[in-house]
């Protein structure tokens, strides 16, 4: 009896110190988790400051009109009719109407500068609800919070849109805020007013500022249906918020897009109707080409104009446009068409996953066994897609000579969904121990690279 009292006593010993070790592991990474978390939004808010800082207020596309805008309206309190932007809504041009105002107030040399700091705010918000968004979709996995973060933080146009005059970043923000929102209301069950109202408050707020959010709205109303029709939530609540949200965004926003109607012509994108049909828009090269090898040695234009996956790919991790990292006026050299051809090498990874984990994510989401149980992710699994055709159906109905209507940032409200897709894929890939260390390994460094090519100028003296 003896001996199996100290050898019980041993075994309960060995298993309190190997419980104590496992918390001791647990409090390190926890360590370790909240370390990486605020790692990233540091290099975010002070990448964004310090290019807020370095840039000029008139960098970005279309600036120039888009800064009159906003003065006229503010200032001459008219909707302007003959500018090439005055089909946009208003709301962003009215939040920057009034940043022009404080900073005369409080004697800025440069007006409209003061806006690129409010940019960076919008950003920064919109990144701790992409933060807040993985915390709700996956609340027992935390480093995907870390990867979901990462991502949206790295993938060049958050960061390039907050250096221009322009309404993506406060279209970026509603829209975050609207899926984050709509997440938090089926995750928890919550579909009383209160939360509709909110949720309907915020898309209202974001269709009067860019068109773009509609993938947004779609998509959380598909997910609110889903989780009505499913079990997953009662149907009369579900779908009482689909129809608080449907006629509260209807009755206040129909006013703004029928006006712009009237004013130009033009639906509800505010843009003319094609003038051929669709599939005769564009010539078979636009979608065949892949811009081989250029992509990796001359990632930038007049290298092959108007071809679809290129000039999507090497502006959505690089410069293809000259709007952030050279001037569009004379052909990157040197160190700045080093770092072109090297974003081009350094996204293929993170696009492979992104897609990979995008794919699986819809086809689970479509699943009506994971309908019924979780039909949150059915909207971030359906708003890439949805991003993808109002993006498809805009580049190919409106060919330009420039090929400027095939821009990265037409989808950036759809960065939050395709940086958990990344996650997703992330978290796969590393439960491979083969794989694992060059998969960190690699994208470590490629994160390090990816900053200092989105850090303007140079700071500290070259050291970045």
């Amino acid at each position: 009896m003896t001996v199996d009292v100290q050898r019980r006593e041993t075994e309960l010993g060995a298993t309190l110190q190997r419980a104590r070790a496992q918390a001791r592991l647990r409090g390190h990474e926890r360590i370790a988790y909240r370390a990486a978390l605020a790692l990233m939004l540091a290099a975010l808010l002070g990448t964004a400051v310090w290019n807020a800082y370095k840039t000029p207020s008139v960098n970005g596309y279309d600036a120039e009109t888009h800064q009159e805008y906003a003065r006229a309206l503010i200032e001459d309190d008219v909707l302007p009719g003959s500018t090439e932007g005055s089909y946009k809504p208003p709301g962003f041009y009215a939040v920057a109407g009034y940043v022009h105002l404080f900073g005369e107030e409080y004697g800025v040399e440069d007006r409209y500068k003061p806006m690129l700091y409010v940019n960076v705010a919008f950003v920064f918000l919109a990144a701790l609800l992409v933060l807040a968004l993985a915390r709700l979709l996956w609340p027992a996995r935390p480093w995907l919070h870390v990867a979901t973060v990462a991502f949206f933080a790295l993938v060049p146009p958050v960061l390039k849109t907050t250096t221009m005059y322009h309404p993506g970043t406060l279209g970026l923000l509603l829209s975050t805020a609207a899926l984050y929102l709509g997440v938090r209301m089926i995750v928890r069950r919550s579909f009383g007013l209160p939360p509709s109202l909110v949720l309907s408050a915020v898309l209202l707020l974001g269709v009067v500022v860019q068109p773009h959010i509609l993938w947004t709205y779609v998509a959380v109303l598909l997910a609110l249906v889903a989780a009505a029709f499913t079990g997953y939530a009662p149907r009369r609540a579900a779908l009482g918020s689909v129809l608080v949200i449907l006629l509260v965004t209807s009755v206040v926003a129909a006013p703004v897009y029928v006006t712009q109607a009237i004013r130009k012509g033009k639906p509800v994108l505010g843009l003319p109707r094609p003038a051929t049909n669709l599939l005769e828009s564009r010539p078979a090269s636009f979608y065949t080409e892949l811009g081989l090898p250029d992509v990796f040695t001359e990632p930038y234009r007049p290298k092959f104009i108007n071809a679809l996956a290129p000039t999507v790919y090497t502006e959505l991790w690089g410069d293809y446009f000259g709007i952030f990292a050279w001037g569009a006026l004379t052909l990157p050299e040197g160190h700045v068409k080093a770092e072109l051809r090297q974003q081009s090498g350094l996204g293929l990874l993170p696009t492979l996953l992104a897609f990979a984990g995008w794919l699986a994510l819809l086809a689970r989401s479509l699943r009506r066994r994971s309908l019924a149980r979780a039909p949150a992710f059915l909207a971030v699994a359906v708003l890439p897609l949805l991003g993808l055709l109002g993006f498809l159906y805009y580049a190919i109905s409106y060919p330009t000579g420039d090929g400027d209507t095939i821009k990265a940032t037409f989808m950036l409200t759809t960065a939050p969904a395709w940086a958990c897709a990344f996650a997703l894929a992330l978290g796969w890939a590393l439960r491979s121990r083969l794989l694992r260390p060059t998969i960190v390994v690699f994208l470590v460094g490629s994160a390090v690279l990816d900053l200092r090519f989105l850090i303007v100028g140079d700071p500290l003296g070259g050291l970045l």
